[in-house]
């Protein structure tokens, strides 16, 4: 639900803009997480996690949380976000990029955790911006957009060079695989499936070569 998906044109592009700037303010993940020990690490985004499933829930009550975040919040919250269906509440990207950042940095080594998670935050910004703005080829079920992509896989480029211990060989898979993933009509939120995919095949490019 990103760029060139046809619902996510149903927030704005301040709505959007709001929304990639929260992703931006989620690279002192990576950042943090470079310097602190996995548990730390881990702990922390328990923390986060928990209080952001906490905000998922209220904003389906009526108490003073959930009236906040329906008056000041909403516009930034994509429509399949915002509704419950068969009595379960839905995940808001924030909790999907907070479940996917514990499995990233409990399962991956440092470095491939911190450029994979870097990736989502970064890649996803520029790429749904760009997509948005200047999007006109458009591909898939998903109806991406093929500049967001390319800017998706450019950044991801990036990302992987300015990270320790990255090969080029596997920053460059891990930045190809994380761009289909992005792309890819699955159910899956797009803020679970790119940093693990991405660090898997950055993983597996760096075992293959035994570096």
């Amino acid at each position: 639900m990103k760029r060139g998906d046809a619902k996510a044109q149903n927030i704005s592009y301040a709505g959007e803009l709001g929304r990639k700037a929260i992703h931006l303010c989620s690279m002192v993940i990576p950042i943090s997480a470079w310097h602190l020990e996995r548990l730390d690490t881990l702990i922390l985004l328990g923390v986060l996690l928990a209080i952001s499933l906490l905000a998922d829930v209220e904003r389906f009550r009526a108490g003073p949380i959930g009236h906040f975040i329906r008056t000041y919040l909403s516009f930034m919250i994509r429509p399949h976000e915002r509704n419950a269906r068969a009595g379960i509440f839905a995940l808001t990207g924030s909790t999907w990029m907070l479940v996917s950042a514990i499995i990233t940095f409990a399962v991956f080594p440092k470095s491939i955790a911190v450029a994979a998670f870097s990736m989502l935050i970064l890649c996803d910004t520029v790429a749904a911006l760009v997509g948005r703005r200047f999007g006109r080829i458009r591909f898939g079920p998903k109806q991406k957009s093929l500049e967001g992509s390319a800017a998706f896989f450019a950044v991801g480029l990036m990302v992987a060079a300015t990270v320790p211990g990255i090969p080029f060989a596997a920053g460059v898979a891990g930045a190809l695989v994380a761009t289909i993933a992005e792309a890819l009509p699955w159910k899956l939120d797009d803020n679970f499936s790119v940093p693990l995919s991405g660090g898997l095949a950055m993983l597996s490019v760096i075992q293959l070569l035994g570096a």
